[in-house]
């Protein structure tokens, strides 16, 4: 018996829209608490990602977040959301308190080794905050669609001097650093991470990474 062949997914890429954040919340917060290292060693909930989250981005640049929509559904399929860049850790938030702790160990380098040394005020650092594909769109190279389009609209938009962004996973490692040429500045081991005098990564493999780019010498 001939089975019809399944037909393939067909995308399209586009900048985010208002109407877009609250799916694109929750897309995020699945694809993190199901395969980001962190918030998954955590077991974080997704109510608790969803405070996370909201203070993590609480200013998302839609002219700079681009997304894959899959063109028969109109589902979401990635995204790579963008902010103007802060950082600060929003202590009330008790769940995953760690995630946001981890993060925060970026800014001084960031500040110090990038920013100071080339007069970049933080006003004009472009961060990639938080990248995300729902697992059956897998494997179709979106992310990296969505970084190559990212990068071509912050070149041509005067506001950004740089981009970066806190690299948690080894496939946005990958990403950035060898196929975008991203420097990375500073890198933590996940079981050498000590807060408070707790290790509260201890037993998670791999590293976190700050990684960032000059955006008018960005080659795509």
């Amino acid at each position: 018996m001939n089975h019809p062949q399944r037909t393939p997914y067909k995308f399209t890429l586009r900048t985010a829209r208002t109407e877009d954040l609250p799916a694109i919340r929750d897309l995020v917060t699945e694809v993190f608490l199901a395969s980001e290292p962190t918030s998954s060693y955590l077991k974080i909930s997704p109510a608790g990602f969803h405070l996370i989250y909201n203070a993590f981005v609480p200013e998302i640049d839609l002219h700079t977040t681009v997304l894959a929509e899959e063109l028969r559904t109109g589902e979401i399929a990635a995204v790579l959301v963008n902010a103007p860049y802060a950082s600060h850790v929003d202590t009330s938030i008790k769940e995953g308190l760690a995630f946001q702790q981890i993060l925060h160990e970026f800014y001084e380098p960031l500040k110090t080794r990038v920013l100071l040394p080339r007069g970049i005020p933080e006003s004009r650092v472009l961060h990639c905050a938080l990248a995300a594909t729902r697992e059956k769109y897998e494997g179709h190279g979106l992310l990296k669609a969505i970084l190559r389009e990212t990068l071509k609209i912050t070149k041509m938009d005067p506001r950004w001097d740089i981009a970066m962004g806190e690299l948690t996973s080894p496939l946005t490692r990958r990403l950035c650093v060898d196929s975008f040429n991203w420097k990375e500045v500073h890198v933590i081991r996940y079981k050498d991470y000590e807060i408070d005098g707790k290790k509260p990564f201890e037993h998670l493999e791999g590293e976190a990474v700050l990684a960032w780019t000059n955006l008018e010498s960005q080659k795509l």
